[in-house]
């Protein structure tokens, strides 16, 4: 099986990111998108990721944590992207937002990277997707 992982990166990138990945024919049986969060996230740039996306098997949406208020909007979107496309692919979402808010020490004192123990959490979040998939 092979898998691409896009992660935080702006939204723009993380479509360009996928775009290229598919044109090469690299994208792999299982996305892993996480936009990041250095910008919004819209409902449209959701749509035009996940379509990019397609030629997976499996495009799992990442929630995203943030110390700002804006996560609980763009969480909903992504999680209402999710829900857009089940009835035409397998879109299951990652809640990274819930997994810090059970460990909190996945994130370094600024709230939003990652500590240490962060990145193994991660990674495992990562793991136990494509182990899912």
């Amino acid at each position: 099986m092979q898998d691409t992982v896009c992660g935080s990166s702006p939204v723009l990138s993380t479509l360009a990111t996928v775009e290229v990945a598919a044109a090469a024919g690299t994208l792999g049986d299982v996305a892993i998108i996480h936009v990041g969060t250095n910008g919004p996230v819209e409902s449209s740039d959701l749509d035009a990721i996940v379509a990019a996306a397609l030629g997976a098997d499996t495009i799992w949406l990442t929630t995203i944590r943030t110390p700002w208020g804006n996560q609980v909007v763009e969480n909903q979107r992504i999680i209402d992207a999710a829900h857009r496309w089940a009835d035409f692919h397998d879109v299951p979402v990652l809640d990274w937002d819930a997994i810090v808010d059970a460990r909190p020490e996945a994130l370094d004192r600024d709230g939003i990277h990652l500590s240490y123990v962060g990145r193994r959490i991660f990674t495992e979040m990562i793991g136990d997707a494509l182990a899912a998939s």
